[in-house]
């Protein structure tokens, strides 16, 4: 065997070597058939986000908010969703929040966020499974695999004070970085996740009641609410961690000319940050632990009140910070969370 060849064999070696290495484990996209799917003939792309709907007379799902006041042939309901999800989505990196698309649960099966106007009860819903409908009738193009929020498809009044798609958006941030489910936890940090393009320091923040100051309370006001106070609480007596909006978010409209940000100032953003970075790491201590898929838990294990503790006990990491030792704070920073998990 000649010199060039061996250089050549080893050099081929390598590659494949760093291929393997470099491969990244696959996760599976669901594909599924639903028949409401079919009812869906438009889209509307603004970078990542896909924004279904439907135009058909026959369709449960049609659209009823149909203006187009700047004559673009999209209604303006579609495109203020849109730019909510892209204004949202710009905030929450601008505070560090890695994109779910970007999270290892994520990044190597769902190409898209894909927000479909549904007639629904609700204001939104979010789903946490990466999924494909090849029997959308979209002739453009095929939906490719996603992770989906559900919005109303007749919100009144949006966008007015509406921040529904950041607060679902924000939801599927959560599902990117774990699997806890506790509603407490999900709903209550989304509702402040939604203060980035909200007015924050209103009359009824500054009227929250104080954080818990006993078990009892812990219980009654943390575990037992679905949307606690406790983060809007919380940063409002602590001005040690504002994030500022820039200017050039400032700017944004939605299609009419109203503002996208209703306040200059966003609050508690490194605090929920590092929550978040460490309810990731004991996600993963506890798949481990249990033998559990890293991301498929059982619903009932994810909602389980088993991990209330665990979680307080995480913002309880966070309150030992010099900065939030303050009178109000002292209770939650000293509970022994033995005893919450006692009963």
């Amino acid at each position: 065997m000649n010199k060039t060849r061996i250089i050549l064999l080893t050099l081929l070696s390598t590659v494949s070597t760093v291929a393997c290495a470099e491969k990244k484990p696959q996760y599976n996209c669901t594909v599924t058939s639903p028949k409401w799917a079919k009812e869906f003939n438009k889209v509307y792309q603004l970078d990542e986000f896909r924004v279904y709907y439907s135009d058909l007379e026959s369709s449960t799902q049609k659209l009823p908010q149909t203006a187009d006041i700047n004559n673009n042939k999209i209604p303006d309901y579609v495109e203020n969703i849109a730019i909510q999800a892209q204004s949202a989505r710009d905030m929450f990196k601008l505070a560090g929040f890695r994109s779910p698309l970007d999270s290892p649960r994520y990044k190597n099966s769902a190409e898209s966020i894909a927000i479909f106007l549904q007639k629904t009860k609700g204001n939104g819903l979010a789903f946490e499974q990466a999924i494909r409908y090849p029997n959308m009738p979209i002739r453009t193009e095929k939906m490719p695999c996603s992770i989906n929020i559900v919005i109303s498809n007749n919100l009144e009044g949006f966008p007015g004070s509406w921040a529904t798609v950041a607060h679902e958006l924000f939801h599927l941030h959560q599902y990117g970085y774990a699997q806890f489910k506790s509603p407490w936890y999900m709903e209550s940090l989304a509702f402040w996740a939604d203060r980035s393009l909200k007015a924050d320091l209103t009359r009824s923040t500054r009227n929250l009641p104080p954080l818990p100051q006993s078990d009892t309370a812990i219980r009654q006001e943390i575990f037992g609410e679905a949307y606690t106070h406790i983060w809007r609480r919380l940063f409002l007596i602590n001005n040690s961690d504002v994030l500022k909006v820039p200017n050039n978010l400032l700017k944004r409209r939605y299609v009419g000319g109203s503002k996208v940000f209703l306040d200059n100032e966003w609050r508690g953003t490194h605090f929920v940050l590092t929550f978040m970075q460490n309810l990731e790491k004991e996600s993963a201590r506890v798949s481990a632990e249990k033998k559990w898929p890293l991301y498929n838990w059982k619903e009932e294990d994810q909602r389980s009140k088993e991990w209330d503790p665990l979680i307080l006990q995480l913002i309880q990491k966070q309150l030992k910070q010099p900065e939030y030792d303050q009178k109000e704070t002292r209770f939650m920073r000293n509970i022994s969370i033995q005893n919450l998990k006692s009963e």
